[in-house]
């Protein structure tokens, strides 16, 4: 997989980004880094290693001082090798991720049981609040198919509902690999 190519002085730009979120100055920032002998970073010297004509991008020793100072921001996208900048970030793209993994799943099963006259339905019981994927391995949910006259056929719980989203993908992996003729 190609690596994503990033600006020149992509730390510089970060850290700036940084500045701002955190409503700072580079001056308050290089006094909360604090260097091996336990001494803030002189406000010149940061100020230096981010100016547009300064060849160099900002040292990874600055970013790892500036991420103990600022430990909400996660170390790869100040060195810029990701595009998350919090851990919060992060996470929330793996669960919009799921989310979408879900739907798909969900439109498959649902369009697979209307060709035979059955319906699918989501119930949960979490007071009005939205479930999402990754939530509703906590909550108390439940998935039921019913036929056209809204007769129950069956029940599941959510385990029960990922695993046959599990089975559904293992189906479209091995049908998939097959037209494309790789042994997997």
């Amino acid at each position: 997989m190609k690596k994503k190519s990033f600006p020149k002085n992509i730390r510089a730009s970060r850290i700036q980004t940084l500045i701002d979120r955190e409503n700072i100055t580079r001056k308050e920032l290089a006094l909360s880094m604090i260097n091996a002998k336990g001494n803030p970073i002189d406000p010149q010297n940061l100020s230096r290693a981010m100016s547009d004509d300064n060849e160099k991008d900002v040292s990874e020793k600055y970013c790892r001082m500036i991420q103990k100072a600022y430990p909400e921001y996660r170390i790869d996208w100040l060195l810029g090798d990701s595009e998350y900048m919090t851990y919060s970030d992060e996470f929330i793209n793996k669960v919009n991720f799921e989310d979408i993994i879900a739907d798909s799943m969900w439109a498959i099963i649902e369009k697979s049981l209307k060709k035979n006259g059955m319906s699918l339905k989501f119930v949960h019981k979490n007071n009005g609040m939205h479930v999402d994927s990754f939530t509703r391995r906590f909550v108390d949910c439940w998935y039921e198919i019913k036929d056209n006259q809204d007769k129950l056929v069956l029940k599941m719980d959510s385990k029960e509902m990922i695993s046959l989203e599990e089975e559904i993908q293992d189906f479209v992996d091995f049908i998939l690999f097959k037209r494309l003729n790789i042994t997997k």
